[in-house]
């Protein structure tokens, strides 16, 4: 099997004379000089190293000299084996081709080591997860793993790559788990050609991060919280030929560094909430365009998007939650669908320093079917009378829409509407319930363009 050339970090901290190690066939144990005792399965030249029969506390299991010491050949590594328990390091030879899963789950461990010539297929579930204490982890994977478990290597800072401060995933990858990197400190992620799966839910709270990510094309879902808090990101990159169907929840959330516009592709279906909140840098340049494909935009999806300037909807998207552009202190220009059903309130466009949307143009195609949400300019001192500032609705079929809306808000804030001929003027927009609160700002110009 070819292997990738890797970079085996000189590890920075002494390893303490090597425990000698004793295997019993009759009682199934292999055993050391520390005071470890392991109960096994198999045979000497095929151990399968299951379980923990006596603890050392804080004393080291280190199985890479067992083949020196005793002629054993550990293949596999039970589930659960360090889990809650006290140890100083742990290594594995080349030879653990099946590692456990949950292997030090709750567990205090110091330095983890995994044989560079490893050349298994699938990194567990849980492998390293909520660890104490832990000062580092050296597992230099190559070409050949497959898959990564849930939650795989979530070992902090403690974690920073097979390839020096890099991660480099191998062509041969096929499933990434959730969360399988939350919080590791290496400061690039590579996918090579080749990787082809479907989630991309990996990299939660991976801050160190500050290299661009090119996803692979074969990707449908960008999770919940995939690259959320990875602060130094500077751009997420989607090809033209992305098969991207979902961005999930929080999916780059306060990924404050994060410059670029990203090009959705056709095939982007929904995008859910607070997906890109807090991204303060994203869409500086360029117009966010939202294809046709997609059908949802869930609630506060860009909210504190303040380098946003230009969004503009193909026709197709039918619902858009609440908040979704709220204290978007850049924008300028917003084109919103004809096949808009739905647009949430709660504070849409509204920002809470009464800054934004100082200027610009909002265009609505249609009136959505399903109703628009209240408090839709929530706070917003917009307009002020500058030349240039106004709202345009065109191709508007249903006078009744707006007769049902105006009644409605009529009777729960008392103002006055009037359903407009051509170009002709609509009463105060609403802007909430406290009178109070709407002193300190003008109401939009709303125009009805048939």
């Amino acid at each position: 099997m070819k292997r990738l050339a890797i970079t085996v970090l000189a590890l920075s901290f002494a390893l303490p004379a090597s425990a000698a190690w004793t295997y019993d066939s009759s009682a199934n144990t292999l055993s050391n000089d520390n005071g470890w005792v392991f109960n096994t399965t198999g045979t000497a030249d095929a151990l399968v190293v299951k379980s923990v029969k006596t603890q050392a506390a804080g004393e080291d299991a280190d199985f890479r000299t067992v083949l020196a010491d005793t002629g054993c050949t550990i293949v596999e590594t039970g589930e659960s084996l360090f889990q809650y328990k006290n140890v100083g390091t742990v290594g594995f030879p080349a030879s653990v081709t099946t590692l456990g899963k949950n292997s030090f789950n709750w567990g205090t461990v110091t330095n983890i080591i995994v044989d560079p010539a490893w050349n298994g297929t699938v990194i567990p579930e849980r492998f390293v997860y909520a660890t104490k204490n832990l000062k580092s982890v050296e597992f230099a994977f190559g070409e050949g793993v497959e898959t990564i478990g849930l939650d795989a290597l979530s070992a902090g800072s403690a974690y920073h790559g097979n390839s020096g401060y890099d991660l480099v995933l191998p062509s041969t990858l096929r499933s990434l788990g959730v969360r399988a990197f939350n919080g590791c400190s290496f400061t690039s992620v590579t996918f090579r050609a080749g990787c082809s799966f479907d989630n991309l839910t990996a990299f939660t709270y991976c801050s160190k991060i500050c290299q661009p990510v090119f996803v692979p094309d074969s990707v449908k879902t960008i999770g919940n919280t995939a690259f959320g808090w990875a602060s130094q990101i500077p751009a997420v990159v989607l090809s033209p030929n992305s098969q991207l169907e979902t961005i999930g929840e929080n999916a780059f959330a306060s990924c404050s560094a994060m410059t670029n516009t990203m090009a959705f592709p056709n095939t982007l279906k929904s995008i859910g909430p607070n997906a890109f909140q807090a991204c303060g840098k994203f869409g500086a340049t360029g117009v966010l365009r939202i294809p046709s494909s997609t059908l949802t935009i869930g609630n506060s999806a860009f909210q504190g998007c303040g380098s946003l300037r230009n969004v503009v909807f193909d026709d197709g998207c039918t619902s858009i939650g609440t908040g979704v552009f709220m204290r978007n202190t850049s924008l300028t220009n917003v084109v919103f669908p004809k096949s808009l059903r739905y647009c949430g309130g709660g504070t849409m466009f509204g920002n809470d320093n009464w800054s934004n949307m100082r200027t610009g143009v909002i265009t609505w195609q249609s009136v959505p079917e399903f109703g628009m949400g209240t408090n839709l300019f929530f706070k917003c001192n917009w307009v002020n009378n500058k030349a240039g500032a106004e709202m345009t609705i065109t191709n508007v079929l249903m006078t009744s829409k707006w007769e049902k809306f105006a009644a409605e808000y009529s009777s729960e804030y008392g103002y006055e509407f009037t359903i407009p001929d051509n170009r002709h003027l609509v009463g105060t927009w609403f802007s909430g319930r406290n009178e109070a609160v709407m002193k300190g700002w003008d109401s939009p110009t709303l125009i009805l363009v048939k």
